[in-house]
């Protein structure tokens, strides 16, 4: 529970964070009397008793990929009766020669059961997930309203021409912009229209990929790039300013954004195998961080992704740019 401002009260769940209401107060009687406000003693009280319904109090923790140390001993505990009580040694002696751990968890336990546990127990939670970009103030008011829209050939044009209206070159190629979005539409690059991705781990977004909010949009890059030139990639990455998405994704709508195109019979859908994958090795190693792991996790989605998941968008850091 915290304060909002000078007149509201924001409520949220302890364990999980989501926001559960905004309880709203005022100070001067009259304006009190008049609105049927709260104090703000009054509206932090109901607040605090709002967040202790038991109902609330089961809420399971949203999974954050980059903090093993909060979601690996949790698996765990929900795991212990498919694996032997000694599984932490075992995983410890045998990782020093075994390349991949989840062989080893393996040999020890039924892939079959694991998988199928895990994709419960995710689809239990919330999943966060994060997306860089650049956009303009009046781009991320909209995001914050409206949700995130997939990429459209539209939408790029009207980005493009924005970005490289102030090159000096810019009357000569206007004319080939829509000829240049359609080619890049038909070729690798255009794998990417209709669709908006995010990746589980902040850390490897930030590590691998930052090139989404310094330099914007992969797409724009390339399309820039054939009508200008470096020149008209240096255009677009000074256009808009470079912000961090996090969402908060329902479970099942995460796993399946994470397995659009379904999985293989006896493989692990994929976010399972990317969970299994970091917190097989976390068991032999206690000291492990998943934040410090190269994951090939993200989710792709064809339709809008909803602003009531958004959990908040930020300024990315300085030492996250490189």
């Amino acid at each position: 529970m915290v304060d909002r401002g000078i007149r509201c009260v924001l409520c949220r769940e302890t364990a999980s964070g989501q926001k559960l209401g905004y309880f709203y107060y005022e100070e001067e009687s009259g304006r009190r009397s008049a609105g049927k406000l709260l104090t703000k003693d009054d509206a932090r009280r109901v607040a605090a008793n709002t967040a202790k319904l038991p109902e609330l109090q089961t809420a399971p923790v949203p999974f954050d990929f980059d903090r093993i140390e909060v979601w690996g001993p949790e698996l765990l505990s929900g795991l212990q009766d498919l694996l032997p009580s000694n599984i932490r040694e075992r995983m410890a002696a045998g990782s020093q020669d075994i390349d991949d751990p989840c062989d080893l968890l393996f040999e020890i336990a039924s892939r079959q059961l694991l998988g199928d546990r895990v994709s419960k127990w995710i689809e239990k939670r919330p999943v966060i997930a994060y997306h860089g970009t650049r956009i303009t103030a009046e781009e991320e008011n909209s995001i914050r309203q409206h949700g995130l829209n997939p990429l459209t050939p539209e939408s790029r044009a009207t980005r493009l021409r924005r970005s490289l209206s102030a090159h000096p070159k810019w009357t000569e190629v206007e004319p080939r912009l829509d000829e240049t979005i359609r080619e890049f539409c038909d070729i690798r690059y255009g794998n990417r229209i209709g669709q908006v991705h995010f990746s589980l781990s902040r850390a490897d977004l930030t590590r691998r990929f930052s090139y989404y909010w310094t330099q914007g949009s992969e797409f724009d890059w390339h399309v820039s790039e054939r009508l200008l030139g470096k020149e008209g990639q240096t255009f677009v990455a000074q256009d808009g300013n470079a912000r961090l998405i996090k969402v908060r994704v329902p479970g099942p709508i995460a796993f399946n954004a994470c397995n659009l195109n379904g999985w293989s019979r006896g493989e692990l859908p994929h976010l399972v195998r990317e969970i299994v994958k970091d917190w097989s090795y976390w068991l032999g190693h206690p000291d492990h961080r998943s934040e410090n792991s190269e994951i090939n996790g993200s989710m792709m989605f064809t339709t809008a992704v909803s602003a009531a998941w958004i959990e908040e968008i930020t300024i990315p850091r300085y030492s996250e740019h490189f």
